[in-house]
């Protein structure tokens, strides 16, 4: 799935990642009032994993929502998924390790490739 849009002037688009689990989509309008007059905007959310490119930058994202406010242009939002360190990934792989051992004695976890 894959959505273009303009924002600030700029081609936007997002994507959803081939290997990654489906993302949601929802779509719904907003009503409020701008400078004394009723506007409608056209509220788009993808919720999960997917690509988003600003414009500027390519960012893998959890989130992204666009609010579409007709002639009052297009608003933008995202949350960047967080990527874990190395001592984080370390520290979890002990922690599974740990587990793995008291669930099933004997078994060991693999070292990953390369490591």
């Amino acid at each position: 799935m894959e959505e273009s849009f303009k924002n600030c002037g700029r081609v936007c688009r997002r994507w959803t990642l081939d290997d990654g689990d489906p993302v949601e989509v929802e779509t719904h309008t907003e009503e409020s009032v701008y400078r004394g007059k009723p506007v409608t905007a056209l509220v788009t959310v993808w919720k999960g994993a997917h690509m988003l490119d600003d414009g500027q930058r390519v960012w893998r994202v959890t989130r992204s929502e666009t609010w579409d406010g007709g002639p009052l242009g297009l608003t933008l939002t995202y949350s960047v998924q967080k990527q874990s360190t190395a001592r984080e990934r370390k520290e979890n792989r002990k922690h599974l390790k740990a587990v793995i051992e008291q669930l099933f004695p004997g078994y060991t976890l693999a070292e990953p490739h390369g490591a």
